[in-house]
């Protein structure tokens, strides 16, 4: 089995599957991001915080989320 990295955008809201999550991306690792996944074509997760903030130290996040795309730029 090959294993898969999947990039994570951990927040104070869940995006259930075939939601619209408008998101404002303004930290430079989640521009970071949001670059690699639209010059690449691919998805990101998205997932509940347990502990921490959405902006700051990495926080720590639930482990089920929902894969997302971005569809507009």
């Amino acid at each position: 089995m090959t294993e898969t990295l999947l990039p994570l955008f951990p927040l104070h809201t869940v995006l259930f599957p075939g939601g619209v999550l408008p998101l404002r991306v303004f930290e430079r690792r989640y521009l970071d991001l949001v670059s690699d996944c639209l010059r690449n074509d691919r998805g990101f997760g998205v997932c509940l915080i347990s502990a921490g903030s959405e902006v700051g130290p990495a926080a720590e996040a639930y482990q089920v989320g929902t894969l997302a795309r971005i569809h507009d730029w």
